[in-house]
């Protein structure tokens, strides 16, 4: 006589749904040694939008700390900057879509003065949005050898980025 063994169930309280233990990920902090949402739920979360701000931001604070710079740029000041220079690299124009399109990527936040030279912690007058490629190419350039004179004057001007000529300026 063949009996049915019911494997142990566990309820992900994500999606709902019971499920098999093996539908979950082991996690020896847990009673049951299993993680609390199920596999599919979990591989949502990481690739999505929220997991990778939040990567990108614990990112920038560990090498802001590591100059013993407070950096306190937030995942919302991210997407204000995006909002503010209309979602397009400044430098050559691509749009967010196009970029995600090109490399699977968001365009890049980058500190328009290098935090590695000037120890200037990412503030939205420290911040310009741009492309993998112009991102590549400034790497840790001085503004004046990487942006046009209108380029930094605009930067300057219409989007608040700092000039360190600028006296009134406090890190």
């Amino acid at each position: 006589m063949l009996s049915l063994i019911q494997s142990p169930t566990k309820k992900c309280p994500k999606c709902q749904q019971s499920k098999n233990l093996e539908e979950f990920h082991q996690d020896r902090s847990q009673k049951d040694g299993r993680f609390f949402k199920c596999k599919d739920c979990t591989h949502i979360y990481n690739i999505s939008d929220g997991r990778k701000y939040i990567r990108r931001e614990n990112d920038r604070k560990r090498r802001a700390a590591k100059l013993n710079c407070n950096d306190i740029f937030s995942i919302e000041d991210e997407k204000q900057l995006k909002l503010k220079f209309h979602n397009c690299c400044f430098r050559c124009g691509m749009t967010e879509k196009e970029h995600q399109q090109k490399f699977g990527t968001d365009l890049h936040v980058d500190h328009h003065y290098s935090l590695i030279d000037y120890k200037i912690p990412l503030r939205d007058s420290n911040a310009v949005l741009l492309c993998f490629d112009c991102n590549t190419e400034k790497k840790k350039q001085h503004p004046t050898k990487f942006y046009t004179l209108c380029q930094r004057i605009d930067l300057y001007i219409t989007y608040g980025i700092i000039d360190l000529r600028d006296r009134d300026y406090q890190i």
